[in-house]
């Protein structure tokens, strides 16, 4: 490997140092502060660092065909230190201005969706429920109207028979037929 090569690959592992820096960042911001369960923010760390170890062997790869020297977790080191004590400060700054802006702008979407179809889409629910009910109502009514009509000459023969039942009829029955003919006439006596 000639010395522009490790110099190449020393130049791209302090990058590579400096993104990770970034990345854990980023990653403390968005994902650590949202996870309160310990096994699912360890399985989080565990990803996020074997994505990390992935990206620096891929960049590697590039740089200088995989092949690992003392160098490169020095420069690492260095990339990472760099970042955090010159440009931590400043990165987390701007990172919380687009944590904030794209609150803002999650907000105002829910905002937007909740008044433009959510709130039609609720009022056109309870106007369809609301018709439905009225016409299961109106249908209701209608039918009772016609039975009341079809017994109606059923109430004078209720009226008529009723002496002659009495004397036949035994008392358990009789009260049986007065409790069905003041419900079908919509005469409740407990009332």
């Amino acid at each position: 490997m000639t010395l522009a090569v490790q110099f190449q690959t020393m130049a791209a592992m302090l990058v590579m140092g400096m993104g990770a820096g970034v990345c854990l960042d980023v990653y403390e911001r968005l994902f650590v502060r949202i996870i309160r369960s310990s096994w699912i923010r360890a399985g989080g760390d565990m990803m996020f660092w074997f994505l990390q170890a992935l990206l620096v062997f891929y960049v590697l790869f590039q740089m200088n065909s995989g092949e690992l020297r003392f160098y490169i977790f020095p420069g690492l080191a260095v990339g990472f230190f760099v970042y955090r004590y010159l440009g931590r400060a400043s990165f987390l700054r701007i990172l919380e201005f687009f944590c904030r802006m794209g609150y803002g702008m999650y907000r105002i979407f829910r905002a937007v969706v909740t008044v433009l179809v959510l709130h039609p889409l609720k009022f056109i629910l309870q106007l369809a429920a609301a018709s439905v009910m009225m016409g299961l109502t109106i249908i209701k009514n209608f039918l009772f109207l016609c039975l009341r009509i079809l017994l109606l000459p059923l109430k004078g023969l209720v009226h008529v028979g009723r002496p002659a039942a009495k004397r036949v009829l035994p008392a358990p029955v009789l009260a049986f037929l007065k409790k069905t003919t003041d419900i079908m006439m919509n005469r409740r006596k407990d009332e």
